[in-house]
């Protein structure tokens, strides 16, 4: 009997201890569940879900060219004796390519001797003419005056013979004297014709030979920099035959393509700012006002698409006045490549970063935070619609719901994935 009692209590003593460790061990299971499940909750950061004023821009390059490039060309033949505005016969050279020029300035002479010699030469002809035509006019003078006094005459006569102090004779006398004196009259009037049409011819040689002298001599069109020179002093020319190369750099433009859904969205006038590599990063290192960023208008958009590029012909022009204080100051040179920037529309909306949006079937997808019932947050995943993209963004018009926009740890999160705030802050882009 005391035998079956011990086997009984060592077999419930037994079951109790197995009982005490199933319990231990299920509590530490639960706790360790817990633990695993606070551990497992993914660090994120979040963006809010709300729009701000953004400014769509166009950004494109382009290459910088003058405004005017003018090839320099005589209309007649001859030898250059000249080339500069300062040049003489002992220094028949004082210009050279990068030599600035202003307007008017002379830059080739062919021969000035020659055509010189031929607008004195008209000067002289012109002189002689009008001192024949100032003679001429003494004697019309002086012949109006004589007829004036034979006509007196001739009427005293007729008065006389009236009387019968004279006779007819004396007055067809005194009326073939007076005819006389008017013929003459008219006969140096139309000397006095003659003479004009001589100082017209005069003037006209004179125009003639100043237009040759202006033929042999080139000057320049507008103010500019000489970007080549083609002859040297003392060369034979040819007409047509380009001696002198001139650029107008004082008004750039930069001309592009734009794409044919951005082309209606610009228009003449609209501003662009304009960088150019070639001088980014030297503005810091040299102290000559060398700017960073230049301010441009956009003076031509093409009404049609080029047939070969599909693209629409973009020209912005930029003030390059060495002497302004504004846009280029002469910095830019053609050949420069530069990038606008043209801002196109400004709206509200909400931005979202490309590497936050995840591209499932041709469906764009973000993971919003979202509160349960519990209070936890969670990963979702959430379909967006956007109105277009600009850069590395995605534009929405109406910002989605939650409680933000995962922006940092999105790509260990799935749909429904507990997730925390990092730091227990909200990022912000």
């Amino acid at each position: 009997m005391k035998t079956r009692l011990v086997i009984v209590l060592v077999f419930v003593g037994f079951f109790a201890f197995v009982g005490v460790i199933a319990v231990a061990r299920v509590s530490q299971r639960e706790h360790a569940r817990v633990e695993t499940a606070a551990v497992e909750a993914i660090p994120v950061r979040l963006a809010p879900l709300q729009t701000a004023p953004y400014s769509l821009f166009e950004r494109l390059y382009g290459l910088i060219e003058a405004r005017a490039t003018v090839d320099m060309s005589f209309v007649i033949a001859g030898r250059i004796s000249l080339l500069g505005a300062g040049a003489t016969a002992e220094n028949p050279k004082t210009i050279d390519e990068g030599v600035r020029v202003k307007r008017g300035d002379r830059l080739a002479v062919i021969d000035p001797d020659r055509y010189e010699a031929g607008v004195k030469s008209a000067h002289a002809e012109l002189s002689r003419a009008e001192a024949t035509l100032a003679r001429t006019d003494a004697q019309i003078e002086e012949a109006q005056v004589l007829e004036a006094d034979l006509l007196d005459e001739l009427e005293r006569t007729r008065t006389a013979l009236g009387r019968g102090a004279g006779t007819q004779r004396d007055v067809e006398r005194a009326q073939r004297t007076a005819e006389a004196a008017t013929a003459r009259v008219h006969s140096i009037e139309a000397q006095r014709l003659a003479d004009i049409a001589r100082i017209r011819a005069a003037e006209a040689g004179l125009a003639t030979a100043k237009a040759r002298l202006d033929d042999a001599t080139l000057r320049a069109p507008f103010d500019g920099v000489i970007s080549a020179l083609h002859a040297e002093p003392g060369e034979t020319v040819s007409p047509g035959a380009v001696v002198v190369s001139i650029i107008d750099d004082r008004s750039v433009r930069l001309r592009a393509g734009i794409v044919e859904r951005k082309a209606p969205l610009i228009k003449n006038g609209q501003p662009a700012q304009i960088t150019v590599r070639a001088l980014e990063g030297q503005a810091a290192l040299v102290s000559a006002g060398i700017p960073e960023s230049i301010s441009g208008v956009v003076t031509l958009v093409a009404p049609s698409a080029d047939p070969t590029t599909g693209l629409f012909d973009l020209e912005i022009t930029i003030d390059n006045d060495p002497d302004s204080d504004s846009g280029g100051r002469g910095w830019l040179r053609p050949g420069m490549i530069g990038r606008a920037a043209i801002r196109l529309a400004q709206r509200e909306l909400m931005l979202v970063p490309e590497e936050c949006a995840l591209d499932l079937d041709g469906q764009l997808y973000v993971y919003l935070a979202q509160r349960t019932g519990d209070g936890s947050l969670v990963a979702a995943l959430t379909p967006i619609d956007p109105i277009a993209s600009d850069d590395r963004y995605y534009l929405l018009e109406t910002p989605p719901k939650g409680e933000g926009l995962v922006v940092e740890g999105q790509t260990m999160c799935t749909d429904g994935a507990l997730i925390r705030i990092a730091d227990d802050a909200t990022a912000s882009r």
